[in-house]
């Protein structure tokens, strides 16, 4: 996208970033370079060299941005396709579901607006008689986390008889989030059965089935099938260890350890967590992470098996203080890398502090009885 640049102001500073973009992954160095183009062509003032400079931004920061900067890059490409004609606005219809993902796991982003956000995009896809398969998917996967199945149920059966249209997301993906849906209700056979064309390889893409192998862990855990779990586990880590897309469920790996008692290779895969907890940019991740790092500190450290110097970050954000102009805000916790026992009690209570914070935005207590359920069940057997 950013090629339509080189068009304009091809032979300057502009082209040599763009080529140097180009031939980088994304990386917080990579973002770097698109902002410095942002700043440039915005002093141009070209709206399409702007629009396409910042659809390079956004897919850059999903990996290494933070979520308020993808909201606001988002926000600005929303207004751009409503304001002026030729823009690639398929392509901002297509981003519009992972803006919708980052605000409904935020949880400082109110039930109403996100809601309202939600039929936005319903109605941009009506216009152009899209079908509203993604919508659906959507409302399901964002009912499921807070503990409205009511809601999931009813949307799922609404997905189920939705033509796939042009905005859905690829088959891989869509049997990982019908596995999803499955645990979530608890059916962990039905669950099992959905992700097996996914467990055997036989359908994939850039991040499935690394989700599904991390994914299928609880309900194995929870009928008792280590072996099984053992497999999944070896397999899926090298799969998401280091990737960001992978935060939300990569903690049921460290939980899977626990509950073995293998704690030498739990801390291996320890650093790997922590260094997820610091470079975050979602809230509901950010818990979930948390959460498996204090249930598996609590456990090595009654077995006498505290791991030796885990790499904890010098800053991590914070839940138990949230400011109202800054969500969050990071905090220095290189004191607690010389008392196990602190650092312990502070991956819990941030735990439980951002589960009261998203229980609050949902109206239940659905987020906490969750995270209590996680420590049941590193506890079975």
């Amino acid at each position: 996208m950013l090629n339509f640049l080189k068009n304009i102001f091809g032979g300057n500073r502009l082209e040599r970033l763009q080529k140097k973009a180009d031939g980088m992954e994304n990386s917080p160095e990579k973002m770097a370079i698109l902002q410095e183009i942002v700043e440039i062509v915005d002093k141009q003032g070209n709206v399409e060299a702007q629009f396409n400079a910042r659809l390079a931004l956004h897919e850059a920061a999903t990996s290494d941005g933070t979520s308020a900067m993808m909201i606001e890059l988002f926000d600005w490409l929303l207004v751009q396709i409503d304001t002026y004609d030729g823009l690639e606005w398929w392509t901002v219809l297509w981003m519009y579901k992972w803006h919708i993902w980052n605000l409904a796991n935020n949880y400082d982003t109110p039930l109403a607006e996100l809601e309202a956000t939600i039929d936005d995009y319903e109605r941009r896809l009506e216009a152009i008689d899209e079908s509203l398969r993604p919508v659906h998917h959507l409302r399901r996967g964002i009912a499921l986390p807070m503990g409205r199945h009511d809601v999931a149920q009813e949307e799922f059966a609404h997905w189920k008889q939705s033509p796939e249209g042009n905005f859905a997301d690829c088959a891989a993906c869509e049997i990982d989030t019908e596995v999803d849906y499955y645990i979530y209700l608890g059916d962990d056979e039905q669950a099992l059965k959905t992700a097996g064309p996914l467990l055997m390889e036989q359908m994939g893409c850039s991040e499935v089935p690394h989700l599904t192998f991390a994914r299928v862990l609880k309900p194995l855990m929870r009928l008792g099938r280590m072996d099984r779990a053992e497999e999944c586990h070896k397999k899926g880590w090298p799969m998401i260890e280091g990737r960001r897309f992978g935060a939300e469920v990569a903690p049921l790996h460290l939980l899977y350890l626990t509950r073995i008692g293998d704690f030498d290779r739990g801390a291996k895969i320890l650093d790997g967590m922590l260094t997820m907890a610091a470079n975050m940019n979602t809230q509901y991740s950010q818990m979930l992470i948390y959460d498996g790092i204090a249930i598996f500190l609590e456990r090595a450290a009654a077995a006498g098996k505290f791991p030796r110097n885990p790499r904890l970050p010098d800053k991590l954000a914070t839940f138990s203080a949230p400011l109202l102009d800054t969500p969050n805000p990071l905090v220095d916790v290189s004191p607690l890398k010389s008392d196990p026992q602190a650092m312990t009690q502070w991956f819990r209570d941030e735990a439980d502090a951002a589960a009261e914070l998203f229980d609050r935005r949902n109206g239940n207590t659905f987020c906490s009885e969750q995270l209590a359920a996680n420590v049941r069940l590193v506890d079975i057997g």
